[in-house]
């Protein structure tokens, strides 16, 4: 169990959305695997309009900033021509913040794509920067509080879910696999049997697995930097600096960009991080890392670079695009079971359940473990027990089949069986 809590900050006007605020802070609160810690200055311990550099130092020790706006602006701080919520926000998304932002629209005006209109100038310009550098969750304002603060919950699961890489990732999420924990050795180990296959790859084509080439610091002088650079990205990772990790990452590809781990691993934390403003580098990093895994590498970094595409994408709110890539992940590697889950992942975000419990069962038929995985990836929360109901109810008919056969055509029925899968 870790020791010190993701601090998650409730942004907002403390009139507008008490009761949601409350509710909220319960949630967060009781969700005690995740190990959050509700940070609402309108909790009675603090005065009512709290000192701006009170408000402004919770944000920085947040990881999380969960911005609820409405069709007001609010009170303009001291000193200041912008709100408290808006100062809390700018805090939040300066270049040297590890605190992620989820914008949650619930105003009287209910449209499910866009901000309203606003006379006021200044919540009009929010309103735009907002829409360009987040994916905003457009709320019913009809539906009750406690509903509201569900769906608010949901979002930050799934976000705390995205967001563990590495050593520290295993925490947050009660010691299981990280939704994003792709990368090119963990994605080829991830059953026994294909280990063999890209090792034969790999010899064939003469060249060394990731993470494996052997370094000169004299011949190789940029290269062995590089991989320095890398290796205090992932301890600043470990510790939840992101935005060290960020830079040590650009570090390492102005000293070797046409490496696969810099362009992969800078990729990853951005997507991970949800950085939709940055997704045009997110593109040029993996368009390089995926030519140099066509050009030096397997199916399996291949597939990796579409996946984390059709993640980042779907962040970007480019439904097309991220479906394309999650498909020619399959494409590529059809037979990771992660390939499967992540075009599931994307026909969940366009509401069609059908094809995400067909992909969920591929992913469970070509490999069984798969299925850990989606019991704790909220984002399949909706379909998780149709999933295991008619995985249920198909594994059961088709080892009916295999005992009642007859011994001689048994193997016949086995393959009858893998190619229907």
């Amino acid at each position: 169990m870790p020791v010190l809590k993701t601090c998650v900050f409730i942004a907002s006007r403390f009139r507008e959305f008490a009761e949601i605020r409350r509710i909220l802070t319960g949630n967060i609160a009781e969700a005690r695997r995740l190990h959050l810690e509700p940070i609402n200055l309108d909790d009675g311990r603090a005065s009512h309009d709290p000192p701006l550099s009170v408000c402004l130092e919770k944000v920085r020790q947040s990881e999380f900033l969960i911005l609820l706006i409405g069709d007001t602006y609010g009170d303009v701080a001291p000193h200041s021509t912008k709100s408290f919520v808006h100062l809390e926000y700018e805090e939040a998304v300066r270049s040297d913040s590890n605190t992620e932002v989820l914008v949650f629209y619930i105003g009287n005006t209910c449209n499910p794509t866009s901000f309203p209109p606003s006379s006021d100038t200044k919540l009009a310009r929010w309103y735009v920067h907002l829409q360009k550098n987040h994916t905003i969750a457009f709320l019913n304002p009809y539906e009750p509080a406690s509903k509201l603060a569900d769906k608010i919950i949901q979002e930050l699961f799934v976000a705390v879910y995205d967001r563990s890489l590495g050593e520290r990732g295993s925490d947050s999420i009660d010691d299981e696999e990280s939704s994003l924990a792709i990368d090119a050795k963990a994605f080829s180990d991830e059953w026994d049997e294909l280990a063999p296959f890209e090792a034969q790859h790999f010899e064939a084509s003469g060249i060394s697995p990731l993470d494996e080439e052997l370094l000169d610091p004299h011949i190789q002088p940029a290269a062995v930097a590089a991989r320095e650079q890398q290796q205090e990205a992932t301890r600043a990772i470990n510790v939840g600096d992101y935005a060290s990790a960020i830079k040590h990452l650009e570090e390492s590809l102005l000293r070797r960009p046409v490496d696969f781990n810099g362009n992969y691993r800078l990729a990853q934390l951005l997507v991970a991080l949800r950085r939709k403003d940055r997704y045009s580098r997110i593109t040029q990093l993996l368009q390089r890392a995926t030519n140099l895994a066509n050009h030096h590498y397997s199916a399996f970094y291949i597939a990796a670079c579409h996946m984390l595409w059709a993640r980042a994408a779907s962040i970007a709110d480019r439904p097309e695009e991220s479906l394309s890539h999650a498909e020619e992940a399959v494409r590529r590697c059809g037979r990771s079971s992660q390939t499967h889950v992540e075009l599931a992942r994307q026909y969940l975000t366009m509401e069609r359940k059908d094809d995400a419990v067909r992909c969920l069962k591929d992913a469970f038929f070509v490999y069984t473990g798969i299925l850990k995985r989606i019991a704790i990836d909220p984002v399949f929360r909706a379909v998780r027990a149709r999933v295991q109901r008619e995985l249920h109810r198909e594994v059961y008919d088709q080892v009916a089949a295999l005992v009642d056969c007859p011994g001689d055509t048994y193997s016949d029925v086995c393959a009858s069986k893998r190619s229907d899968w």
